[in-house]
C-alpha cells in the first residue's frame, strides 16, 4: 500500500453509519451520521431516473436538487475519510452504499446555479481513482495463478430482433441495441481475441469457451430479479438449441469455473440486485465472482446504449496503453463528460470496477500475479470481528 492508497470498508447499521479507514500510516474508525441515509436513496433514485435523464438539460431544478444531494452525501459519508494526500480509493460498500457510485459526488457546490451544466461540476472523479471490493478479504487476494490457452478477449454482441428506441435505447429488455456490434468489434480489434455476434452469441459457446480466455466482453441485454437474485440472467442471441435457452441465468454462474482475469458486463444492472445482510447485493457480477473471476466492470442502473458504447471503447484505448484498471475506467469516463452533451450521470456514472487497480500486462502461461496488500488484509481480518460484533 503506497502513501496515496486509502482503503475504506462500510458498515450500514441501523442507527449508525461506521467507515473503517485504513492507510499507510493510519487506522481510524468514523461514526457517520445515519440521516445522510436519505440523501444517499434520493441521490441514487434521482440519478438512475430514466426520465431525468431524458430531460436533464431542460430542469433547473433537477439540477438544483441534485448539486444539493450530492454533497449532503459527500460530506456525511467521505469528507471525514479524505484527510489526507489519498489519489486512489478502494472502496467496500454496504447496504444502500453498494448502489452508488461515489464518483458522482461533488466536493464542492458551483458558485452560481443558473447554468445547468451537469458537466462542470466538481466531481469527486475529477481528481480521485476510485474502485470497490466485494468485502475486505477479497481486496487481498492470495497469489493467483493465470493459466489460459487463450491470451486475449473472448466478446459477446448478440442480436435481438425488436426495434430499438432512437431517444434512449438501454440494455435492459429485448430491443436491438445499435451499438453493441461496433463495441465488441472494437474491443477485439484493440485487444486481439474472438468477437462471436448474430447467431454466433449464444449461451452454449459462452459455456464452451469462456474458460479459455483471459478477458471476458459481455455488450448484451440483461435482466435483474430483486426477488429471486440467482434467476437474474444475460440475454444471448435467441438461436435453436437443443441443450441451452440462450438465457444465462446466475445460477448456472455459481456451478461455472472462469479463470479470466477480468469480465466486463457491459448491460443493465448487472451490479443490482438484492441486499443479503452478511454478504452484499447478490447480482450478476457477484455470480461471476463465484465463478472465480476477480475483476468486474458491472452497471448499477440501466445502461444506455450509445454512451456505455463510447466508454467501453475508450476504456479498452486505454487500457492497450498499460495503464492501471481504476485509472484507466476514471479517464474513460472523463473524457466522454468533456466531450458529450449527454452529461447527466445516469450516462457516463454507471459503470465501476470491482476488483483490483492493477494494469493489464501480458500474461505468459503459468505466470504468477501477486497482489501484495499485508496491511490491509490483517487490519481487514480483525474487521470482520468488529462487523460481527456490530
Amino acid at each position: 500500500m503506497s502513501d496515496d492508497e486509502l482503503f475504506v470498508e462500510y458498515l450500514v447499521a441501523e442507527e449508525h453509519i461506521y467507515a473503517l479507514k485504513i492507510s499507510k500510516s493510519e487506522i481510524e474508525l468514523h461514526s457517520l451520521p445515519t440521516d445522510v441515509k436519505m440523501d444517499i436513496r434520493s441521490l441514487i433514485d434521482m440519478t438512475k431516473n430514466v426520465q431525468n435523464a431524458v430531460n436533464q438539460g431542460n430542469s433547473a431544478r433537477l439540477y438544483s436538487n441534485f448539486v444539493r444531494l450530492s454533497k449532503n452525501v459527500y460530506d456525511g459519508i467521505l469528507a471525514p475519510v479524505l484527510n489526507g494526500p489519498y489519489n486512489s480509493i478502494n472502496i467496500v460498500p454496504d447496504g444502500v452504499l453498494s448502489f452508488l457510485p461515489f464518483e458522482l459526488l461533488i466536493k464542492e457546490t458551483p458558485l452560481t446555479s443558473d447554468k445547468v451544466d451537469y458537466s462542470e461540476l466538481d466531481y469527486l472523479i475529477k481528481d480521485r481513482e476510485v474502485s470497490y471490493s466485494f468485502s475486505a478479504n477479497l481486496f487481498m487476494r492470495e497469489n493467483r495463478k493465470y493459466d489460459f490457452e487463450v491470451d486475449e478477449i473472448l466478446a459477446f454482441a448478440p442480436d435481438y430482433l425488436e426495434s430499438s428506441n432512437e431517444i434512449l435505447a438501454s440494455r435492459s429488455g429485448f430491443t436491438k441495441l445499435e451499438h453493441i456490434n461496433s463495441e465488441a468489434a472494437k474491443v477485439v480489434k484493440l485487444i486481439g481475441g474472438l468477437l462471436l455476434n448474430k447467431e454466433m452469441a449464444t449461451e452454449k459457446n459462452f459455456k464452451n469457451l469462456a474458460p479459455n480466455y483471459r478477458f471476458l466482453h459481455l455488450a448484451m441485454h440483461a435482466f435483474t430479479d430483486e426477488e429471486k437474485p440467482l434467476k437474474s440472467e444475460l440475454i444471448f442471441s435467441d438461436i435453436d438449441d437443443e441443450d441451452e435457452d440462450n438465457v444465462l441465468h446466475n445460477y448456472e454462474l455459481y456451478n461455472m469455473n472462469l479463470p479470466a482475469e477480468m469480465v466486463v458486463l457491459s448491460a443493465c444492472n448487472t451490479g443490482s440486485g438484492r441486499i443479503e445482510k452478511g454478504e452484499g447485493v447478490m447480482s450478476l457480477a457477484r455470480g461471476f465472482r463465484q465463478a472465480g473471476v476477480p475483476n468486474i466492470v458491472m452497471s448499477l442502473w440501466q445502461a444506455d446504449d450509445e454512451s456505455t458504447s463510447i466508454i467501453m471503447q475508450r476504456f479498452y484505448e486505454l487500457l492497450k496503453e498499460g495503464k492501471e484498471k481504476d485509472a484507466v475506467l476514471r479517464e474513460a469516463k472523463l473524457d466522454y463528460l468533456s466531450l458529450n452533451r449527454k452529461s447527466f450521470p445516469y450516462f457516463w456514472s454507471a459503470f465501476v470496477l470491482m476488483g483490483d487497480d492493477v494494469a493489464i500486462k501480458s500474461s505468459n502461461k503459468n505466470k504468477t500475479i501477486a497482489i501484495s496488500i499485508g496491511l490491509a488484509l490483517l487490519l481487514g481480518i480483525g474487521y470482520w470481528g468488529f462487523k460481527k460484533a456490530a
